[in-house]
């Protein structure tokens, strides 16, 4: 039997044609490096499959049998470009120890290490929580230097394996500072071809299309021809297809401590192969895995090489060299087992799937949304979550710096709501305009200053389910962001709601670069986004325009604005009622109280006239320090002589308002992100109330699908919180009781403030929640606060003091 080498192809070539021996040449030295670099790709990534020579080797093995006796239709250049690409696409698993100290000191980083506590990986959220553990000094285990030494090693790795096909591309193109990487030998091979086999490596690990955006030929080293599209599908197939036994180095997770359990499953998928046959007709795949994880590992691999070689079949004509014989392999059908226990009927491939109909369907039936005009709350969350966005970009690129002078991104993300001026959060208004025509249909017209729509939020928005905030980029950019701006974004069916009460609606959206008009239609119309490169807005934003019948529900917000006009002036003889737009407008009241953007509702007709619904929170309005004052990681401002006060803890970015009630046990409400979450709620203590704004917490942890209830993750967080606002409110105002005489008979002469409720507020409502050590009790566990009182019960004129009835 023949083989077909690449190595011998090029040389044969090169000896028989003196112009292109430098190829060969380079090659040469070049394997020779690459191999000794690659060495070092075992001390980032010990418990990774093997990433040297040997899987060099081995893909360089696979293309030759797939290529078969077409090896020596290649060009030199192509050859050559294989050879390299094979050797070099894993050069950005080679990491420097100044990419380390670079990574660890960057703010990003800080962000990724977050979303790994909150990740999906056991092994990686361990790893975070045992750095947490150190930087808090807790230090109660004999091996935590162990255990701080296998954490690193496995955050570096998840953080670089990500980035290693740019870093690849970045050390080909140039001669990388400390690695003395020279692929072009001082220009024995042109600067363009290393930039070109750059790109080829980057797109190893890049979706099937950016192939497609590699020239399909270009001039080669002589005067052959290149083919960057056929070299990166072949290394792209090659990579895949080293799946065979031995790929891990046993001694390697000897010396670590053993594998985390991402790569004991993908070792197991590797050892579980039972047959591999690779040849330029058909590629042949059957494994047999010990236990559920390899098998999902090798149900994984067998989805991504038929799509694979789908791709390469369909594209064919504009991948492949012209006059290149043959055709694309065929995929035969995969044997997977479990234990030797085949996959039923070979469908290894199958995987769950919803139609957008369904979605919608299910969406509607199952009640997710009680009410159908919660379109309008979705739609006015996108509109501050754009606007959020926009607000951070602009605050990044200078455009507030003579208001708030010159921030470097830490400064930035250290921002307060506090620290930018009221008129910049006025910049960014949200405006809904009603009307209503003579055939009673409500226009419904929602504007915002946000960061506008481009094309590919466009086909984001169009998967239900799929958030507009989904990008990388763009999770990379909020994660940068200030907890108290981050927008709530989180479950991608926000905008489809719109269907549950119009068959269609139209976006008209200006993004910066260009104004894009489009038109959805509901399901029940084809389901088709229709989209223009046209449409009038002058400034960047997005208008969304709906349409719908009134009256659209026969219930009503009792004492809202549409109770009273339905049973006191509705007329349905009358050519225009503004029954819909009054609904309208009791959905924005009821949802919204304060935010960080104003939404302003306007109409022509009298009976809703013109007004602004949100306010911005009270601290960023009119901020003032000296009527703030600071107790730990809280800013407390009191109002009616102690009675009342608010309150921002700047950590987790919670606003709340306190107020002392005399009923025995008020009702409290819960806002998420200034949206209303949750009503009457019982406050932990008595005679106590409160309105809680949560900023700084992730939505899905927090908020149910229908974004009206808290998860329990949420009600935990909300309680803690709850036990911390009373806390800190009690302590602030015992603060001013046992500060100066003046103070004291200042605050117990108030008519507003009432001693009796607030001595009723200090006592624990659920003492076996509390910890019994606050600081405002003494030490046999009796409230401090009662002692305060008896302090008191005695004005300073004498007379006796008496509480008010209970």
């Amino acid at each position: 039997m023949e083989e077909y080498s690449l190595d011998r192809h090029l040389k044969s070539y090169c000896d028989a044609h003196e112009e292109y021996q430098n190829l060969y040449a380079t090659w040469s030295l070049n394997r020779k490096s690459c191999s000794e670099m690659l060495k070092t790709v075992l001390l980032r990534y010990p418990h990774y499959s093997l990433h040297d020579a040997s899987h060099a080797e081995a893909i360089l093995s696979k293309i030759e049998m797939l290529l078969g006796s077409r090896v020596s239709q290649l060009s030199p250049t192509d050859t050559w470009l294989v050879l390299h690409a094979a050797y070099a696409h894993d050069l950005g698993m080679v990491v420097q120890w100044r990419d380390l100290q670079k990574a660890w000191s960057d703010l990003a980083f800080q962000n990724y290490l977050t979303s790994l506590a909150e990740g999906e990986d056991k092994d990686l959220r361990n790893a975070v929580q045992w750095l947490r553990k150190m930087e808090a000094g807790k230090k109660d285990d004999a091996l935590w230097p162990l255990h701080i030494v296998r954490s690193v090693q496995l955050i570096d790795a998840a953080y670089f394996r990500s980035q290693h096909a740019a870093m690849s591309k970045s050390y080909i193109e140039r001669i990388a500072q400390g690695l003395q990487i020279d692929l072009g030998h001082s220009g024995l091979v042109r600067s363009r071809l290393l930039q070109l086999l750059g790109e080829i490596c980057a797109c190893h690990t890049a979706p099937e299309d950016q192939v497609l955006e590699l020239p399909y030929e270009t001039n080669g080293f002589g005067s052959d021809y290149a083919h960057p599209r056929f070299v990166a599908m072949l290394l792209r197939l090659g990579d895949l297809l080293d799946v065979d036994n031995g790929r891990f180095n046993a001694a390697a997770e000897e010396v670590i401590g053993g594998l985390p359990e991402s790569s004991v499953a993908h070792k197991e998928k590797h050892e579980a192969t039972k047959h591999l046959l690779i040849t330029p007709e058909q590629i042949e795949f059957a494994s047999d895995g010990p236990d559920e994880p390899s098998y999902l590992e090798a149900r994984r691999f067998v989805n991504w090489l038929e799509a694979e070689i789908r791709f390469l079949t369909m594209n064919w004509v504009i991948l492949v060299p012209k006059g290149f014989g043959g055709f694309a392999p065929r995929f035969e059908k995969p044997k997977l087992c479990i234990k030797g226990v085949p996959d039923a009927e070979g469908l290894a491939g199958l995987h769950f799937e919803i139609s957008q109909k369904k979605a919608f369907e299910i969406i509607e039936g199952s009640n997710i949304y009680e009410n159908k005009l919660v379109f309008i709350r979705e739609l006015l969350q996108n509109a501050m979550d754009a606007s959020k966005i926009q607000l951070w970009r602009d605050l990044c690129a200078g455009t507030y710096q003579a208001w708030i002078g010159e921030k470097d991104s830490k400064k930035l993300q250290a921002l307060q709501p506090y620290s930018l001026q009221a008129e910049i959060y006025h910049s960014y208004p949200i405006k809904i305009h009603l009307s209503t025509d003579e055939d009673q249909v409500t226009q419904i017209e929602i504007e915002d200053r946000g960061t506008g729509i481009t094309l590919d939020t466009f086909k984001r928005m169009c998967n239900v389910g799929a958030s507009p905030s989904g990008s990388d980029e763009l999770k990379k950019e909020i994660q940068c962001m200030p907890k108290w701006l981050r927008p709530t974004a989180g479950f991608g069916i926000g905008l489809q709601s719109i269907f549950l009460v119009a068959d269609r609606f139209e976006i008209v959206t200006n993004n910066g670069t260009e104004v894009l008009t489009a038109i959805a239609h509901s399901n029940q119309n084809g389901g088709y986004l229709q989209i223009k490169k046209e449409g009038s807005r002058p400034f960047r934003g997005t208008t969304i325009r709906i349409a719908l019948k009134v009256p659209i529900a026969p219930s009503f917000t009792f004492a809202g604005k549409s109770f009273y006009y339905w049973y006191f002036q509705y007329d349905p003889m009358e050519a225009q009622n503004c029954l819909g737009e009054l609904q309208i407008l009791d959905e924005v009241s009821n949802n919204y109280g304060t935010s960080l953007f104003t939404v302003h509702v306007s109409s022509n007709n009298p009976s809703v006239g013109s007004q602004t619904i949100t306010h911005l929170i009270p601290i960023c309005e009119n901020f003032a320090a000296d009527k703030w004052e600071r107790r730990d990681n809280y800013l407390v401002q009191f109002e009616n002589d102690c009675s009342t006060a608010k309150l921002w803890n700047e950590t987790n970015a919670v606003y709340a308002e306190l107020s002392l009630h005399p009923e025995s046990r008020s009702l409290s409400e819960v806002r998420f992100k200034g949206v209303r979450v949750k009503d009457n709620l019982l406050f932990h203590e008595q005679c106590l109330g409160a309105v809680i704004d949560i900023y700084g917490f992730d939505t899905k942890s927090c908020l149910r699908l229908n974004r009206s209830e808290l998860t329990k993750e949420g009600n935990r967080i909300l309680s803690d919180l709850m036990l911390e606002l009373h806390d800190c409110y009690i302590e602030a105002v015992l603060a001013r009781l046992n500060g100066t005489d003046k103070q004291d008979i200042a605050l117990l002469q108030s008519k507003q403030f009432n001693l009796f409720h607030f001595w009723l507020a200090c006592l624990p409502a659920k003492a076996k929640s509390r910890n019994q050590n606050r600081s405002f009790e003494n030490s046999d566990g009796n409230c401090f606060c009662t002692a305060v009182c008896k302090r008191f019960l005695q004005d300073p004129a004498g007379q006796a003091w008496q509480h008010p009835p209970l």
